[in-house]
Order: C-alpha cells, then structure tokens, then sequence
C-alpha cells in the first residue's frame, strides 16, 4: 500500500488534481468578489465597490462588448458605491460615467449615485470605439 501511495503522489494524476483543486478554489474566490447577481430576469448586477477605477473601466468594456445587443438582458447594473472608506475618492464612478459619456450609452443613477443602470440590450458592440474586432471598410 506505502508502494501504491508513493507511486500516486509522484504521478502526474496527483499533480492534475491539485492544480484542478487550486482551480476551483480560486475561481470560487473570485465568483464571491464580484458578487454576480441575476434575480431578475433583465437585469445583471455588478458590485465594483472595491475595485480600482483603470479595472473597473477595464471591466465595463468588457462586459459592454459581451451583453451589448442581448435581448434577454435588458439592463447592467454597476455598484459604485462611495462611501466613507472609499479610497479613489469618486474617482471610479466618475470614469464610468465619463466612458459612457463617450459611447452615447443610456444610463441612469440609482441609489443616490450608489449605481448606475446601463441599458445593455440597444448596444451595438461593434459600434463601441474600444471594440477590438472592428471592421475597417
């Protein structure tokens, strides 16, 4: 049995399971930060609190070049929140705002400034000036 267990923990297996593990435990980890919320039908919310503002910015494009032109999401609602322990002082909220701005996105503030609902389902992604895929004619 020693002969067996040695065998196993030196194989590849054993290695494959313990990168698999780690895996997991940390897509979990980050499943949490982000704190996806999909309760009502049309709309997505997001949670950025704690985010930097170059991430969150990095993050609303993302999302707004992969939900643009769904239909069954209709609505992304950011949570910005600024509180009192809120390090970039606005400025996370105040960079979104400014790129949605930029785009011609349709937006509205909700909770006292607290988030910001974006209507997902009437963007074009292609359309999108940070898009990467463009079609140059």
């Amino acid at each position: 049995m020693r002969n067996l267990l040695k065998r196993f923990f030196k194989s590849g297996l054993y290695k494959s399971l313990l990168f698999l593990s780690q895996f997991v435990y940390w897509f979990v980890k980050w499943h949490n930060k982000f704190e996806f919320d999909c309760r009502d039908d049309e709309v997505l919310s997001l949670d950025w609190c704690e985010l930097e503002p170059k991430e969150a910015i990095r993050l609303l494009r993302t999302n707004l070049t992969s939900l643009g032109g769904i239909p069954s999401i209709k609505y992304l609602r950011v949570i910005v929140g600024t509180n009192d322990e809120d390090t970039t002082k606005g400025a996370r909220k105040r960079m979104i705002l400014k790129q949605l701005e930029k785009e011609s996105i349709e937006y509205e503030e909700e909770e006292n400034g607290q988030a910001i609902l974006i209507r997902v389902d009437k963007i074009d992604p292609k359309r999108l000036s940070f898009a990467k895929n463009k079609v140059k004619q």
